[in-house]
Parts: structure tokens; C-alpha cells; sequence
């Protein structure tokens, strides 16, 4: 049963924009169960370059009010919170934590929230998986939800249109002599970690077979410091790449819902692709665990390499050298996508239509053993 009785509910979540994109299916949920409260959101405010949370979800009109602290493991970082929570005196607080917080962390957190004087915490003791493949985040967390009496399953992302977005997309397309009425793939080869980055010399391969093999445009997306190494590594061996760096999220969302797929590695483009219905090409490094991570959509094609250090979390690879990635082969991904794309491409042309147009994301629950 929903709760509608007038209360303050205040949803914590940390990360940048591919994690604040695979909650949104756990936000709504929240919503739909206090549908009458005051409900907030509290996350920290990302490194320069990286994307705030606010550009993500402000538009998505879920949360009534959207706070923010510069994060750090400072005593000011707390004092910064506890500030923020004496300010807005939430009745409760759910935390939806990284996939790879540990018990000690988890602890410690809850804690600070009772210190604080919060009635009611929720979301402290998430479930662990027994199982070799995990849910991917988006599932997790509604899974947490679930395991913590806020029923129902994973709701849609239901991204809206923003017309606003899409003509300033346009124009800054045109500026950059870049196409959008014929079918292209976004590419992204940046990634939040270098571990889970695959070498850009080969996908300059990878996209230059894949546009002289199905005659499709490549976009490729991502900041300023993305934009210079594709300039580098990728257009002196793929002169047909076009560049378009430094779009808002809005931009980047509308440009996502335009293509035909995404390809690239599993970074924050990757999760908005899946978002709003595009269908992925992956290249998953094996730094998290099988499913963790995977795109919420399909068709998506997933290319990983199974190591027997997966789920290692760490950020550079010097001991194994990288080889989870290293490993996978440009003859591997150019067999397995130009079908995968191909594929795409002829729905298109049996549908008559100018661009792809697929169902959403699946919204049917999953389970898991734990």
C-alpha cells in the first residue's frame, strides 16, 4: 500500500551521471509509494568535469527539492551533511548504495543518519548475491527497494521529450558540421575509470569497418579532454569519425534517442543510451562483476572477457596489465557487432521509417538468488 500521509522522505545517492541514471527507475518507485510527501534528494557534488546529479534528474520532476555537499573524507564532509539534514529535518532516509559498499561502510553510514536524529532509515542492509551473474543496477536497486516494504516493480524510465534540448542539439550539430538525418551510431570511448576504457587505436578499427560495412554515420560524444584524444587516436585512422563534445545532458539525451545504437565502453552515455531506448554495444571491462553493470535494454550486445580477477573495482590496472580488456580482440568485436548493427539497420528499413524506433527498456521484475 502506498504511504500518503504528509511526511519529508529524503533519498541519498552518490555517484555521477551513469549511476544517477540507473536510479531513476528506483526514484520513481519511491515516488509512487510516498506519493503525497515532501521528497528530496541528497548526493554530492562530483569532481570538475564530471557530471552533477541535478542536470541528470532536476528535469524528471520526481523529487520536490535537490541537495547537494562537496564530498570528501574530511570531518567537514560531515558537518557539511549534518547541516544539510538540521536544515531540512527528513522523517526518513533511504540510502541506495554503490554496488560495492562494504559492510564497515554501510555501518557507518546508518549510524551517522541516527546520530543525526533521522526516525527512520532505510536501505543500510541491502541484499547480497550468491550468484555468478548479478543484476544489473538498475534491478539491484529496486530489488533493495523491494527488501525494504517498497513494493512493486522496476517502473519505466520515462525520460520526456525536451524540444528545447533537441533545437539546441541541432544547432550545435550544424556548427560542427555533424548530420542527423541519416542513421548513425553515438560513440563514447571515455570512461569514469581507465580500467574500463578499451584501447582507442582499435576502436578507430572497430568504427571504420563498422561505417564502410553498413554505410552508417559515427558520433562521437563525451568532454573536451574525450573530443582531443578521439582527434588523436581515432580520426588520423578514421577520417569519416564526426565530434560532438561538450553537450549538455539534455543535448547528450536527445542525441541518444536519435541514434540508431551506441557503441563504445560502459560509462554514462552508455546507461542514457539504454535510458531512453537505444539499443548498446558494449565493451565491459571485468573490473565489476558479470551483469553489474550491464545496459537495461534490449537488444543490447555485451562484450566482456571472464578473468579470474572480476570484480576487482580498482581504477589502474598494473599487476594483470589490463588484460580483461587487452584481451579482446578488434576481429572479436568487428564479428560480433557488424551483425548485431546490421540487424538494426534492416528493422529500419522494414518499418519505413527514418529512424529506428524500439520498445523501451524492460520493465518486468527480475529475480535473483541471494
Amino acid at each position: 500500500m502506498r504511504e500518503s500521509e504528509k511526511r519529508s522522505v529524503m533519498v541519498y545517492r552518490t555517484g555521477h551521471m551513469g549511476d544517477m541514471v540507473c536510479s531513476i527507475p528506483a526514484f520513481r518507485l519511491i515516488r509512487q509509494h510516498f506519493i503525497d510527501s515532501k521528497l528530496s534528494l541528497l548526493c554530492d557534488q562530483p569532481a570538475e568535469g564530471k557530471v552533477a546529479a541535478r542536470e541528470v534528474v532536476e528535469h524528471l520532476r520526481i523529487f520536490d527539492s535537490i541537495l547537494s555537499y562537496r564530498s570528501g573524507n574530511s570531518i567537514t564532509t560531515g558537518a557539511r551533511l549534518l547541516r544539510l539534514l538540521g536544515k531540512n529535518h527528513p522523517d526518513t532516509v533511504i540510502y541506495l548504495p554503490q554496488v560495492n559498499s562494504t559492510e564497515d561502510q554501510l555501518r557507518k553510514h546508518e549510524r551517522f543518519f541516527r546520530y543525526a536524529g533521522i526516525g527512520e532509515v532505510k536501505g543500510f542492509h541491502p541484499p547480497r548475491y550468491d550468484n555468478e551473474w548479478h543484476p544489473n543496477e538498475p534491478a539491484r536497486l529496486v530489488h533493495l527497494l523491494n527488501s525494504e516494504n517498497i513494493p512493486g516493480a522496476k517502473p519505466a524510465y520515462d525520460i520526456p521529450f525536451r524540444e528545447d534540448a533537441y533545437r539546441s542539439l541541432c544547432q550545435k550539430a550544424r556548427k560542427a558540421g555533424v548530420t542527423l538525418d541519416q542513421p548513425f551510431a553515438a560513440f563514447c570511448g571515455g570512461g569514469k575509470a581507465e580500467t574500463q576504457k578499451w584501447p582507442l587505436d582499435r576502436y578507430a578499427v572497430v568504427l571504420s569497418k563498422l561505417a564502410s560495412g553498413t554505410g552508417i554515420q559515427i558520433i562521437a560524444v563525451g568532454n573536451s579532454a574525450d573530443a582531443e584524444a578521439y582527434r588523436r587516436n581515432i580520426s588520423p585512422n578514421f577520417a569519416g569519425l564526426q565530434i560532438l563534445n561538450s553537450l549538455s545532458i539534455p543535448e547528450l539525451t536527445e542525441l541518444l534517442r536519435l541514434a540508431t545504437c551506441y557503441v563504445g565502453n560502459d560509462t554514462g552515455p552508455m546507461h542514457m543510451a539504454a535510458a531512453v531506448g537505444c539499443p548498446v554495444v558494449v565493451v565491459m571491462s571485468a573490473r565489476n562483476k558479470p551483469g553489474q553493470w550491464d545496459p537495461d535494454i534490449e537488444p543490447r550486445l555485451v562484450i566482456r572477457q571472464r578473468t579470474e580477477c572480476e570484480g576487482c573495482w580498482i581504477v589502474s590496472c598494473t599487476e594483470e596489465q589490463h588484460r580483461c580488456m587487452t584481451n579482446i580482440t578488434v576481429e572479436e568485436v568487428v564479428s560480433r557487432t557488424l551483425p548485431f548493427l546490421r540487424g538494426l539497420l534492416s528493422n529500419r528499413q522494414k518499418a519505413g521509417e527514418p529512424a529506428l524506433v524500439l520498445s523501451a527498456p524492460r520493465n518486468q521484475p527480475e529475480t535473483f538468488s541471494i
